[in-house]
């Protein structure tokens, strides 16, 4: 979460979800190497594709983001935008809208 924090501090997105949900652009599951797997999964499915209610979920997930993220205003704007843009677009095209943002 450190390289989030630093991204947040810059007014940068912060990244990272495109996977947690469990399955890719055309719905076909991915493999998650990750110990809260199961759980990202559940809240995902829970929200029934509403991305304000997963990213609402993943990040009540204090224990992964910390008090301070998962409090910060700025930090779950972001991060609604972004699961937002995952589900809207794809990650190939959300991808691409964040690498042509400027680097500051």
């Amino acid at each position: 979460m450190a390289a989030a924090r630093s991204r947040i501090s810059r007014s940068r997105s912060p990244g990272g979800f495109a996977t947690q949900a469990g399955t890719d652009d055309e719905g076909k599951p991915i493999v998650v190497a990750d110990p809260m797997a199961a759980k990202f999964a559940a809240i995902a499915a829970a929200a029934g594709g509403n991305a304000a209610q997963i990213a609402d979920g993943f990040l009540d997930l204090v224990e992964v983001f910390g008090a301070d993220l998962s409090a910060n205003a700025t930090f779950r704007r972001a991060v609604s935008r972004d699961v937002g843009g995952l589900l809207r677009d794809g990650v190939r095209r959300t991808l691409a809208v964040h690498i042509a943002q400027p680097r500051s």
